[in-house]
C-alpha cells in the first residue's frame, strides 16, 4: 500500500523519461533515486 506525495512536475517528468530508460515505474524510478541519494549521504567517502 503506497500513499500520496506531491512532486514538482519537473522531478515527475524526468522520472517517467528515465523510468521508460531504466524499465522501472515512475514511482519505482523514484524511489530509486531516493535509495541512491541515501545510500550517497550515508557513505560520503563513495565516489
Amino acid at each position: 500500500m503506497g500513499i500520496s506525495v506531491k512532486i514538482n512536475q519537473d522531478l515527475y517528468e524526468s522520472a517517467r523519461v528515465a523510468s521508460k530508460n531504466e524499465r522501472r515505474s515512475i514511482a519505482g524510478q523514484i524511489e530509486f533515486w531516493v535509495k541512491v541519494g541515501r545510500t550517497a549521504i550515508d557513505n560520503p567517502d563513495l565516489r
